[in-house]
């Protein structure tokens, strides 16, 4: 027997909140404004009114921590482009090279487009549940590369791995999404009508993707929060709340790989570097239109 559409919207409805909740908790290091919007998201309690577009402005800045074998080793403040990080991993100085100007490379202000479309489908009985398109890069004929045409080489000295997949510029290719999105539960729980109790939303914006030179890296997951601000106040009964701003927003992306070392090392250096973790974010605000 085929599964209902009924049945399978509710699967799907599911998986995404599995999603949202996998990639906001380790992000967060704890529960956080992710992690208590996906909890939310069955919640029957009302909910700010998100539908319509929205502008999106980032902060200028863009703060970057680099963990090495799970212990953090550098964090510094760069302009919204990037930028050159210079630190030491045993007693050895490596460099990270971070230029959000090319294609390659995705920086949290290059997640959303300037305007963006949020919808609750299910408003009337299920307010919490939120989506929003966005466009993601990726490659469509991802390949190893070859080490005689110069992409890669075998010497553990050299940071190009022969083992790692890279995509030609021509396969890169903008692709768009309707990605989840979960609003908290009211802070406090049970607020008294006519008050205005606190939101959060939590978007699950990526699950992995490529990016396309010789040296490529691993975006494991990437996510933004923020607090949600609204005309009306709040009703048990009645729809009474209509978002009007996204404030204090965080977009966060988690690389790893060897993408961005500049630095020659040796093997067992070049090793750490292979695993360690980026983590980018910059803060962002949107206004409904």
């Amino acid at each position: 027997m085929m599964p209902s559409r009924r049945a399978e919207t509710q699967t799907r409805w599911r998986l995404l909140l599995l999603a949202l909740l996998v990639i906001c908790l380790p992000l967060t290091m704890g529960v956080g404004r992710c992690g208590l919007s996906g909890a939310g998201f069955f919640s029957d309690k009302p909910a700010p009114d998100m539908r319509g577009t929205w502008s999106v402005d980032y902060d200028d800045s863009l703060e970057v921590e680099i963990d090495i074998g799970g212990a953090a080793a550098a964090t510094q403040t760069l302009s919204s482009e990037g930028g050159t990080i210079q630190f030491m991993v045993d007693n050895q100085p490596v460099e990270l090279v971070l230029d959000c100007t090319k294609d390659w490379i995705v920086c949290p202000s290059e997640v959303w487009a300037p305007e963006v479309e949020f919808d609750q489908p299910n408003f009337a009985t299920k307010p919490h549940q939120v989506q929003m398109t966005v466009t993601e890069t990726e490659c469509s004929d991802p390949r190893m590369p070859d080490e005689q045409a110069g992409e890669c080489s075998s010497n553990p000295d050299d940071n190009r791995p022969c083992d790692v997949e890279i995509c030609d510029p021509e396969n890169v290719q903008d692709v768009e999404h309707s990605t989840i999105a979960s609003i908290s539960d009211p802070d406090p729980l049970n607020p008294d009508p006519g008050s205005k109790p606190a939101y959060t939303v939590g978007i699950a914006l990526s699950g992995g993707f490529a990016l396309p030179t010789a040296n490529c890296v691993l975006a494991a997951a990437s996510y933004a929060d923020a607090d949600i601000v609204y005309d009306g106040t709040y009703d048990p009964d009645e729809p009474t709340m209509d978002a009007t701003e996204l404030t204090s927003g965080l977009v966060t992306i988690d690389l790893f790989g060897a993408c961005f070392w500049a630095t020659e090392v040796d093997a067992q250096l070049r090793a750490a570097l292979l695993s360690a973790r980026v983590r980018l974010r910059t803060g962002f605000t949107a206004v409904k239109q």
